[in-house]
């Protein structure tokens, strides 16, 4: 028997449910850090640390990249470096977003670096300009924060080994750039555009559905159209769900489902800064 979601659709594909919100009688309330270990099955829960997490994803893979590609402590380190040498750049930007003050010295980065896949193949080697490479390309996703309060997103390209780091933590751009960091603010009000972790995904999809999540959820960006950070998790359930929009028509019923980063967005900020 299939449960029901109801949802607004974003959009479909190969079957595959996409849920950017879940404003009605069946939306959950998220906690900041639940406990997932009853809501998991199969590999999600042999994945599972002991405080019930899932672990530091791996690097992005080399194969399915298809061109040279830093690991996440790399990026992490590009990133901070990054804030350093162009935050006082983008901190107006990142303060209207948040709609909230932002002290670039209080930030510190986040101990979770989240690999974002990208939906394509490898780009072809017709000697483009990297920056298209990367544009189709996987990133890395973290977060800076003040405390326990996470303040601006980063986004940081896998393809960023041409990129060097001073001795003064500044950040050294190689020759041919772009495409290489996206980055907004996260808004203080969290029930508008709050973050998700992938714990928060699987609390999420299981509290929606009444199913277990399978596997260990992935991040995939939705393509070159749209900012890294309006990334989605892919959840694959333990059964088929079957998902009905706010309109009442129904999809397939399918075992996966995607839950965006953001909760409960009816509009897009303003913008989502790409740079370099």
């Amino acid at each position: 028997m299939s449960a029901s979601i109801h949802c607004i659709r974003f959009a479909r594909a190969a079957g595959l449910a996409v849920l950017v919100a879940c404003d009605g009688p069946t939306e959950p309330r998220l906690e900041a850090d639940p406990d997932i270990r009853a809501l998991v099955t199969g590999s999600a829960a042999q994945s599972l640390d002991a405080a019930g997490h899932f672990p530091p994803e791996s690097d992005v893979d080399l194969v399915y990249e298809g061109q040279p590609v830093v690991s996440a402590s790399r990026a992490r380190t590009l990133a901070v470096a990054f804030v350093k040498s162009f935050g006082p750049v983008f901190v107006n930007g990142w303060v209207q977003e948040r709609g909230s003050v932002i002290d670039l010295e209080a930030l510190t980065p986040s101990d979770r670096v989240y690999v974002v896949r990208a939906p394509y193949g490898q780009v072809p080697d017709v000697g483009c300009h990297a920056a298209y490479r990367r544009l189709f390309g996987s990133f890395y996703l973290t977060r800076f924060e003040e405390g326990t309060t996470p303040e601006v997103r980063l986004a940081v390209s896998a393809q960023t080994t041409g990129y060097d780091v001073t001795s003064s933590g500044n950040l050294v751009s190689p020759a041919e750039t772009g495409s290489d960091f996206e980055h907004d603010g996260i808004p203080a009000i969290a029930t508008t555009y709050g973050v998700l972790s992938p714990e928060q995904a699987v609390a999420l999809g299981a509290s929606a559905t009444g199913r277990r999540v399978a596997t260990v959820p992935r991040l995939y960006s939705r393509g070159a159209l749209f900012s890294v950070t309006l990334a989605l998790w892919r959840l694959t359930f333990d059964a088929p769900i079957q998902v009905t929009t706010v309109g009442g028509s129904r999809w397939p019923p399918a075992t996966c489902s995607w839950h965006q980063v953001f909760r409960r967005a009816t509009t897009w900020p303003s913008s989502h800064s790409r740079s370099q």
